[in-house]
């Protein structure tokens, strides 16, 4: 089956499709074929001498499996693979909802685990013994029966239990850091240990008890069994939280006392999600709603029974209504598994349809009842119509759109180094350089420590002019350096000490180790707002005036040359294969060729004009090798039958694309061969030169209607490379009256379209340099301009 993964880019006339299927046994052996040492079947007996002797018998139940199997045409599938049923009336809908709390428990351990690794870096621990228990843990809660919620309830007790464990582990390391990151200066009392709240989703946190009232708690809260907490009530305060850091609250002892003690219950787990009922059925038909007003939030809660009920929040400056459920233990004495829902009842006239996201890029139209690709007889009302969500779902009419967004964020904290990664100036330890050495012995005439580190200092302090704190970072290297780590780490170390040895004589510069996570952190505690920027970087320019434009214009001929050997290397890897005629050496050099053809300054067309001539020549000569591959599979693989001439040699129409083709002209005859890579049907024009007229006929022989065209002079006369030096860029201008407002519209990665203004940056004031670079986006997939009445839009071919 193909699975076109993308229905959105068929107008790009682009190629986005997964061949797939589904084995008859998923990965089973086939009946009576087990030869694993867990099982009794029989192996193959070829002594002929011996009363069991079954070759016979094991080819010819094994050839009959194979045919029973075999299918030639390949069907075509554009949606998704949901709702999943494994057998009849056997949906996996479970799969995604079942053990929510086992599931949350993963996700809170993880979080545990990624700050726990944190602290001991930044506080220099060392303490990776302690976090290798959780880390096992999670790796563990990874299986895909664990993270799922299919695995059996013992054996998901056990994973919450190596979890459970493995916490209490880590608090070891995170008390540990906690003393070495805070402040000791004017410290009278010992820092007292830190704790988790483990169950602050349940509104309760044993050690911190006996504060003052400001929110209640909600019975329903306050009832959960298995919440062993006196707490009534609860504080809501704002917090802000550095990147990569913590931040401590004091809070003043001021309190009541309460006592409650619930035994605990275990909460079910369901592995398949199938409905007894087509109905939902009301958790309660009774329901309280309290509100809350304070100068911080609002609050809405419904308590519809003893273990649900759902909160609304608005938050004071805030536009978003953020929900809350609070479900659980959910009651299990019936032995029936429970899924508890939430109905937004509206008016939308839908038609049945709706929309959910694939994989949080990818939206796909869903109808209930309704599979796209084959005839589909409701068996299941629910689960046959659920879909997985990971970011939205909605419905909608021609006038309205309800959506449902889940919780996420996604944002990325980035900036701008001003030497990329090189090393300052005279600063490079590389055996590939020329600077000086650190040389410490003052013994010696080119004692030189006292310039080398007043010439960092002044480097250091040159490049605080350019970032937003006192904390920099000074990269030390390039491409193809650090070939020789003693030479280069043993001048760092060097150069840190004596560096840091300034600080007697009152230098305020300290130099150390340290990564890109350890510089968030330190950039965090600086306690500086961080601008935000929610367009892309282009267009981008290295130095005033250079923009790097032609990174997707340039050399136009060498990209299309790599994508033709590509198209080359497919084929003949295909044709190797369908003829068994197993010639890999030959395919390698065209591979290899490919491979160094990606290189990131060759198919950008970002390298030196000697070295792009090189990469054409490898594949040249690559793609000259892959023409022995290609005669020999054709040999092979034409029939026998009849044949009274050798099979001449094939050869390839290199030059197709300026309308040349020598080996076939002043020909009377030839034999013209396309090869189709693709699983699908294809139908192609094709332009083929020719210095004279001829009859074509297609494979059966039937005459192929066609017609006989003039190249035009324009295309005759292509000279050979002008050698004037200077670079040109050939465009299309289109002329139209469409006022757009110096507006336009291009994609940034064929999802997300984003809003161009000619001369015009969103997020600093632009003065024009360039009036073409400056204004030129990549386009991958399309561009257009608009007014209020029309729309001119430019879709790329691919």
């Amino acid at each position: 089956m193909v699975w076109q993964a993308n229905p959105n880019l068929d107008v790009l006339d682009r190629q986005s499709w997964l061949f797939t299927g589904i084995l008859p046994l998923y990965y089973l052996s086939p009946p009576s074929f087990c030869f694993d040492i867990t099982c009794s079947d029989q192996p193959i007996m070829n002594d002929k001498n011996l009363h069991d002797y079954n070759v016979l018998e094991h080819v010819e139940t094994f050839i009959g499996t194979a045919l029973a199997q075999q299918k030639k045409k390949w069907s075509t599938k554009t949606d998704d693979f949901f709702p999943y049923a494994s057998t009849p009336y056997v949906y996996w809908t479970g799969y995604y909802t079942s053990r929510p709390a086992l599931k949350r428990y993963e996700r809170y351990a993880n979080n545990i685990l990624q700050v726990t690794r944190q602290l001991n870096g930044f506080s220099q621990s060392n303490l990776r013994n302690s976090i290798f228990d959780l880390s096992e843990a999670m790796g563990l809660a990874q299986h895909h029966d664990a993270v799922s919620g299919t695995s059996k309830q013992h054996v998901a007790n056990d994973y919450a239990q190596r979890l459970s464990d493995s916490i209490d582990r880590a608090i070891e390391v995170i008390n540990d850091a906690y003393g070495k990151l805070l402040s000791k200066e004017n410290r009278t009392t010992p820092i007292p240990n830190q704790f988790l709240c483990h169950y602050s989703n349940i509104s309760a946190c044993l050690p911190i008890e006996e504060q003052k009232q400001y929110l209640m708690i909600p019975d329903t809260t306050k009832n959960i069994p298995g919440r062993m907490s006196s707490a009534q009530n609860q504080y809501l305060f704002p917090t802000s939280l550095p990147t990569l850091s913590y931040s401590t609250y004091y809070f003043e002892e001021k309190g009541y006392s309460h006592a409650n003690n619930t035994p605990f219950s275990p909460a079910s787990g369901a592995y398949i999600f199938r409905p007894l009922f087509p109905e939902a059925l009301p958790v309660s038909v009774a329901r309280r709603i309290n509100c809350t007003k304070t100068d911080t939030v609002q609050s809405a809660l419904i308590i519809f029974n003893e273990w649900t009920s759902q909160e609304f929040n608005l938050y004071r400056n805030t536009s978003a209504i953020e929900i809350e459920w609070i479900v659980g233990p959910i009651p299990i004495d019936d032995n029936i598994g429970k899924e508890i829902i939430i109905r937004y009842n509206t008016d939308i006239n839908s038609e049945k349809k709706y929309y959910t996201d694939g994989n949080e890029c990818q939206v796909l139209e869903r109808i209930r009842d309704y599979r796209p690709t084959w005839h589909y007889i409701p068996d299941d009302p629910i689960s046959s119509n659920y879909y997985p969500i990971n970011s939205r779902i909605w419905i909608r009419d021609q006038d309205r759109q309800l959506t449902i967004l889940t919780d996420c964020q996604s944002w990325l904290f980035t900036g701008t180094l001003p030497l990329y990664y090189l090393s300052p100036p005279s600063f490079c330890f590389d055996i590939t350089c020329s600077d000086q050495s650190i040389m410490d012995d003052k013994n010696l005439h080119d004692y030189n420590v006292l310039e080398r580190v007043e010439t960092f200092i002044g480097a250091a302090i040159a490049q605080t002019e350019v970032y937003a704190t006192n904390h920099i970072i000074m990269t030390m290297g390039s491409d193809f350096f650090d070939q020789n780590a003693h030479e280069d780490f043993k001048n760092l170390d060097k150069l840190i000490h004596y560096v840091n040895l300034q600080q007697e004589n009152g230098s305020g510069i300290n130099v150390f180790y340290s990564t890109p996570s350890c510089y968030l952190y330190v950039l965090s505690k600086a306690e500086k707002k961080w601008s935000t920027k929610t367009d892309d970087f282009f267009p981008y320019a290295s130095t005033p005036s250079v923009y790097w434009t032609g990174y997707y214009t340039s050399r136009s001929v060498l990209k299309r040359y790599e994508r033709y050997a590509n198209n080359i290397l497919q084929v003949t890897r295909q044709q190797n294969g369908f003829s068994q005629s197993n010639l890999r050496n030959p395919i390698f050099d065209l591979s290899e060729a490919m491979g160094l053809a990606q290189h990131h300054d060759s198919v950008s067309g970002t390298s030196k004009q000697h070295v792009a001539n090189y990469y054409a020549q490898r594949l040249s000569d690559g793609i000259d090798r892959a023409i022995e591959v290609i005669n020999d599979a054709y040999g092979k693989l034409l029939s026998k039958e009849n044949r009274t001439i050798p099979i001449p040699n094939q050869f390839l129409c290199h030059y197709s694309n300026i309308r040349a083709c020598l080996p076939i002209e002043e020909q009377k005859q030839f034999t013209l061969t396309f090869w189709n890579s693709t699983i699908h049907p294809v139908t192609i024009y094709y332009r083929v030169p020719v210095t004279r007229q001829y009859f074509i006929y297609d494979p059966i022989g039937n005459l192929v209607s066609a017609e006989y065209l003039m190249i035009p002079d324009t295309t005759k006369n292509i000279p050979g490379r002008m050698n004037d030096n200077i670079g040109k860029e050939i465009i299309i201008r289109y002329n139209t009256d469409i006022n757009s407002e110096k507006k336009y519209y291009t994609d940034g990665n064929e999802r997300q379209v984003l809003e161009r203004i000619r001369d015009y940056r969103p997020t600093w004031h632009y003065i024009p340099d360039d009036p073409i670079s400056s204004n030129y986006y990549p386009i991958n997939s399309r561009i257009w301009i608009r007014d209020q009445d029309r729309q001119l839009t430019i879709l790329t071919g691919k």
